[in-house]
């Protein structure tokens, strides 16, 4: 198990700000709010990346750059027909898992997130499904939109 000591002030940061949309929102539309508002910190995270000069090219970059700046250790992404699929293990933005929250639902900013960052990293538009089992391995599903 994680220990909440052994966390950067961002991990906590966006733990509080899920748990906060949860109980804002409530239970019905904190996923979805976590999705919108994911998609912008992940083009925020390429470009903060970016701007500290860090090479944010291809997905093993980002996996590379999320485990350094200690958002998770484990994210695999497996090329599959028409997009990803990515298992997302040892998560450290997880408000159940790492922050001890317990409510219905989830409020995981992941989706939005790796929307956000692949659509700038692959210059591609995509969108997500996923399965989350918070405290253990998530599994989204990125899928490639067509140009239109």
């Amino acid at each position: 198990m994680t220990q909440y000591s052994t966390l950067r002030l961002v991990n906590a940061i966006v733990i509080g700000y899920m748990v906060g949309t949860r109980e804002v929102i409530g239970k019905g539309g904190a996923q979805a709010i976590a999705n919108l508002a994911g998609e912008y910190a992940g083009r925020e995270l390429v470009r903060f990346a970016r701007e500290q000069g860090v090479s944010l090219s291809t997905v093993d970059d980002f996996v590379a750059y999320v485990g350094h700046e200690g958002l998770a250790d484990q994210m695999v992404f497996e090329e599959v027909e028409g997009g990803f699929d990515v298992r997302i293990a040892q998560c450290y933005i997880c408000p159940k898992k790492v922050g001890h929250y317990q409510f219905d639902g989830t409020a995981c900013p992941w989706g939005g997130i790796l929307l956000g960052a692949l659509t700038d990293i692959l210059e591609a538009s995509f969108s997500c499904s996923t399965r989350l089992t918070p405290g253990e391995t998530c599994m989204l599903h990125m899928k490639r939109k067509l140009a239109a």
